[in-house]
């Protein structure tokens, strides 16, 4: 038989040790969506009635094909006219 030098740690004490590990990684895996968050830009599109009004003339079109290069075409034109504006009003 194998014996320990190492007294077996306690119900509590390894209760403890449990709770300590997951909230060491809740806050490193907290952390590194924060970064993550800072550092990427925006992804999502805020719905106005503008971007609404062109993506509603694509769901017009008959096949699904067609629907979704019309409303990649739109988004990307969205993005990059705005993307322009934003970076207009911020050069001096």
């Amino acid at each position: 038989m194998h014996e320990s030098f190492l007294p077996r740690p306690t119900p509590r004490a390894r209760l403890a040790a449990t709770g300590l590990a997951l909230a060491a990684g809740g806050s490193l895996m907290a952390a590194l969506f924060g970064l993550f968050h800072l550092a990427s830009p925006t992804r999502w599109l805020e719905p106005t009635p503008e971007l609404m009004e062109l993506a509603a003339s694509c769901q017009e079109l008959p096949d699904r094909a067609g629907r979704l290069r019309c409303t990649q075409a739109v988004v990307a034109a969205y993005r990059d006219r705005h993307s322009r504006e934003l970076h207009l009003a911020q050069s001096p």
